[in-house]
């Protein structure tokens, strides 16, 4: 495998390392995982085709592996919760393979170095009349970046190692911190054992109760310690992948801090000397700078909604953000190759395809929100006029509707429509407070609030708008009448034996988490709060 083929490999290992992380540590939406299904499986196919081609059988299998675990054509279906796991451990190949074919690749630089003259280019002419001319050029390195970023990363780790060791042995060598931290690991010990007691205690039947009260208390238990060690067990792991990404995260910042101020040095170097390297990028370094102060404007305009004023800073921030990251695409892109034919088509393709991608997440992100921004606009340009309220409530409404049409998949549950609707609620009831009315505002609050367990409210806003109920000619408004009374007569009607069960129960149980001692008691007020 060439020098070429190894840092296309590395570069897709360590991208495909970047959002398998991502997806392990956050919730993202439902076309972000998409992406990770096809990056990743793209990703995969190509480190096994180059495995295979460079006679790595192992590899080649454990990447084909991978490939149809991801592969978006016949997708795989499982939990979040599994999936999280898988992706924690799909890391560990890719980073071991990133590792391997860095260090294959430094070997191959090195025989290279050692093979001709580094950084000089050695002209000669000779004939049997004309005496030998050399002219001598320095070449930029564009790798002293990224190696300065690998270095400053493995000081930083083996700094951390030797801190964590000397207070480590430091600390526990003494008998009063060693004694004061045993004392507040099992003070965490009783204390948990405390809250497991309490909650045992508040959640078991109330009676009268049967055998099948006593086995939910049972199920409920084991089913709360089990998801507190769970907890406990993916918080290790999650801190570790956490510091892992923060690593990641602290190597490409500092590679992107360096490589531009790098590369304008080197410019301004080639311009006063007329090198004639640079006259090979003049295209790409154009359009590198050109993409980035379009991205950065692109940017800045479709988060203001190109309706707010410009501000020059904001977008300053932008152009130097944009134009640090090209400027690393650029000197990973290079490295020490800049004589080479094919490097500049291979810097412009980058260039273009980076600055597509970035413009369409952009516009991706925020098409969803504009409609909602001038909503809002015009609420607070005129926050006295009901019919603004009435668009910003209806608009929320519809977002509601839309969430609650949203059924999940294995990978996702279903999105909550609560706070949509519980928006919508609040610009409706403001747009009736000044002045507004009518059967179908009347109806609309009386169906937000029923959605949101408002059942009071409901009934209420219910009767208001069977009292403005139009005549029995239009077959919606008939409908619209016939649902309102069945929701008043349900919501209206008195509680059943199981309800009023359902009632003391949740009585005794509040009772009892009131004898609780407060410094166990503001655990379940906060999860009762939650609920």
């Amino acid at each position: 495998m060439g020098g070429c083929r190894v840092k296309t490999a590395i570069f897709a290992a360590r991208t495909a390392l970047c959002f398998l992380l991502a997806a392990a540590l956050g919730r993202w939406p439902y076309a972000f995982y998409i992406l990770l299904r096809l990056f990743v499986s793209v990703a995969a196919v190509y480190l096994a085709y180059t495995s295979a081609q460079g006679g790595k059988t192992a590899w080649a299998w454990i990447m084909g592996a991978i490939a149809l675990a991801y592969n978006p054509i016949l997708p795989l279906r499982m939990h979040r919760a599994d999936w999280q796991v898988v992706n924690v451990v799909t890391c560990v190949p890719f980073a071991i393979f990133s590792a391997f074919e860095f260090r294959r690749l430094c070997r191959i630089h090195r025989d290279e170095k050692a093979a001709r003259p580094r950084g000089r280019i050695r002209e000669a002419t000779l004939t049997n009349e004309d005496p030998i001319v050399i002219s001598e050029e320095r070449i930029p390195d564009f790798a002293w970046p990224y190696q300065i970023a690998e270095l400053l990363s493995e000081w930083l780790s083996a700094q951390w190692k030797t801190l964590v060791e000397q207070y480590t042995e430091g600390f526990f060598r003494r008998r009063i911190p060693r004694v004061a931290l045993q004392t507040a690991f099992w003070s965490c010990i009783v204390y948990i054992g405390l809250l497991w007691v309490c909650l045992c205690y508040i959640y078991y039947p109330v009676s009268p109760y049967g055998v099948w009260d006593l086995v939910k208390w049972v199920a409920i238990v084991a089913a709360v310690t089990f998801s507190a060690a769970y907890t406990v067990y993916g918080g290790v792991y999650g801190g570790i992948a956490i510091a892992l990404l923060l690593g990641l995260l602290l190597t490409l910042t500092v590679y992107s801090a360096l490589s531009l101020p790098y590369l304008c040095w080197e410019l301004w170097s080639a311009l006063r000397k007329g090198s004639p390297w640079l006259k090979r990028y003049r295209s790409a370094m154009f359009i590198g700078v050109a993409a980035c102060l379009l991205v950065a404007t692109f940017v800045d305009g479709s988060y203001r909604f190109w309706d707010r004023s410009f501000e020059v800073r904001h977008w300053a921030t932008l152009v130097f953000v944009a134009a640090s990251a090209w400027a690393a695409l650029f000197c990973h892109l290079v490295r020490d190759e800049v004589m080479e034919g094919g490097k500049p088509r291979s810097v412009l393709k980058w260039t273009v395809g980076f600055a597509m991608g970035i413009t369409l997440v952009a516009y991706w992100g925020a098409n969803g929100r504009e409609a909602e921004y001038f909503l809002r606009k015009k609420v607070m340009q005129a926050p006295k006029d009901p019919n603004a309220w009435l668009e910003l409530g209806w608009h929320y409404s519809d977002e509601g509707d839309k969430l609650a049409a949203d059924p999940g998949d294995d990978d996702h549950p279903a999105p909550d429509p609560t706070p949509s609707y519980s928006e919508a609620l609040e610009c409706l009831n403001q747009a009736v407070s000044l002045g507004a009315g009518g059967f179908e505002v009347q109806a609309s609050r009386a169906q937000l609030a029923d959605a949101i367990g408002e059942k009071q409210d409901a009934v209420s806003f219910g009767r208001q708008a069977l009292n403005l109920a139009p005549a029995p000619s239009d077959s919606s408004s008939e409908e619209d009448v016939k649902w309102l009374r069945e929701m008043i007569s349900r919501n209206a009607a008195a509680p059943s034996e199981s309800q009023r069960k359902s009632d003391r129960i949740q009585q005794v149980r509040d009772e009892r988490r009131e004898r609780v001692p407060g410094i166990l008691r503001f655990w379940f007020e906060a999860h009762q709060a939650k609920q």
